[in-house]
């Protein structure tokens, strides 16, 4: 046997495709359609990936935050805050509404507007689904948010002329 024969495999619940699918999009690429999927493959593309990528509990408390995403919003400390109070107030009603969506069982894709650290505004395409356990309950959301700042600002300067 293989080394790989021994790492424990993730269990594909039908609602968790749509995670997986995730991974596999076409702007990550990161695993090929097909391969074997382990729980330390899924943790080392969560940690170094150079999206912003969170793991939050069913309440939408942040249970894991990567490097990348705790740099983006200028705290080391992200654990165990509710992910809505990571987006400014006026962008709670949103943020709710998507975690809401994926409790019920979606997938949801949306673009969400938060300065940074430093102040400057920024845009973020925000992809969350939820992650089951073996009996097909969501024990998790997998949540991940790109910087779309220079390309949403490209567009609003294209649109002057």
């Amino acid at each position: 046997m293989s080394e790989d024969d021994h790492k424990e495999r993730l269990p594909v619940a039908p609602r968790r495709q749509a995670a997986m699918d995730m991974f596999h999009n076409q702007q990550t690429g990161f695993f090929p359609r097909g391969q074997s999927i382990t729980r330390e493959t899924v943790f080392d593309y969560l940690r170094t990936s150079s999206d912003n990528v969170k793991l939050l509990d069913t309440t939408g408390r942040v249970i894991f935050a990567n490097k990348h995403s705790r740099d983006s919003i200028g705290s080391r400390v992200v654990n165990g805050r509710y992910w809505w109070d990571l987006w400014p107030s006026e962008s709670h009603p949103l943020v709710i509404d998507a975690l809401k969506r994926v409790l019920q069982g979606s997938t949801v894709d949306f673009l969400g507007f938060r300065t940074s650290q430093n102040g400057s505004p920024g845009w973020w395409q925000v992809e969350m689904a939820a992650l089951t356990d073996e009996f097909d309950q969501i024990d998790m959301i997998f949540m991940v948010a790109r910087d779309l700042t220079p390309r949403v600002g490209a567009q609003a300067v294209a649109s002057r002329f």
